[in-house]
């Protein structure tokens, strides 16, 4: 089949163009999404999303590699980054921010659960006695109900609760204006990636016609040759037959 063979470099200069500006690392998006992005392109919309994963995957693998090699190599100048260097690049910072930004929610969300566990249980042990028959007089035998230790504990619990309370509610004001700001960069990197998805296109647009441009060359030179070689027959048999008439 087409789609098992193995990949060209144009292939994969246009699937690392791809996957930097669709970002398939996304939760919202998908390696299912990118294929069926790439399902007008005349080579990458043969292959599966698994192929365009794995082979995006080793690519990077791959280039991550090469740098860490560069970087321990001493008294080596770095090589200027290619186009396919670039979009190599990009593609991995795009992982390792969703990465990181998977593993802070997962955090934020385990110190939510503990802080609401928290509240809970604080709430819990505070909670107030029935109340006393109001009917009995108080006695040097009957005990101050707020100086006990209970009634200390249950100070102390109220105070708790209003600590975690503040404690959450500052939470929440760090987590909204860390979305708001997730938010302006997401806005930023968007237009930054249609840029970037415009120039991609105007750059496979102008392949595609220097393509176009090669293929009339080499058609228009095919028929030449056939006409010549026509020309050239109907001589010899002109020649032949100028030949067998003496």
């Amino acid at each position: 089949m087409a789609a098992s063979k193995k990949y060209t470099l144009e292939e994969d200069h246009d699937l690392m163009d791809e996957v930097s500006l669709y970002n398939p690392f996304k939760k919202i998006n998908s390696w299912e999404g990118l294929k069926k992005k790439l399902d007008e392109h005349p080579l990458l919309g043969r292959r599966s999303s698994k192929s365009l994963r794995d082979r995006a995957l080793l690519i990077m693998d791959q280039r991550r590699t090469l740098v860490k090699q560069q970087e321990k190599a001493s008294g080596i100048e770095e090589p200027e980054r290619s186009d396919f260097d670039k979009a190599i690049d990009e593609a991995l910072l795009i992982k390792q921010e969703a990465e990181e930004e998977q593993a802070s929610s997962c955090s934020k969300k385990r110190r939510q659960d503990a802080a609401d566990i928290a509240v809970l249980a604080a709430a819990e042990a505070g909670r107030a006695p029935a109340a006393p028959d109001l009917d009995v007089q108080p006695s040097s035998s009957t005990p101050d109900v707020t100086s006990t230790p209970t009634a200390k504990y249950r100070r102390t619990s109220g105070e708790l609760v209003g600590v975690l309370k503040t404690k959450v509610e500052a939470e929440k004001a760090a987590r909204e204006e860390e979305r708001q700001e997730r938010q302006r960069l997401e806005e930023a990197r968007q237009e930054e990636a249609a840029r970037l998805q415009r120039a991609a296109e105007e750059d496979r647009q102008l392949r595609r016609e220097e393509l176009n441009l090669k293929k009339r060359e080499l058609d228009l030179r095919e028929a030449q040759e056939k006409a010549m070689a026509k020309e050239k027959e109907a001589m010899m048999q002109l020649l032949m037959q100028q030949l067998s008439k003496k």
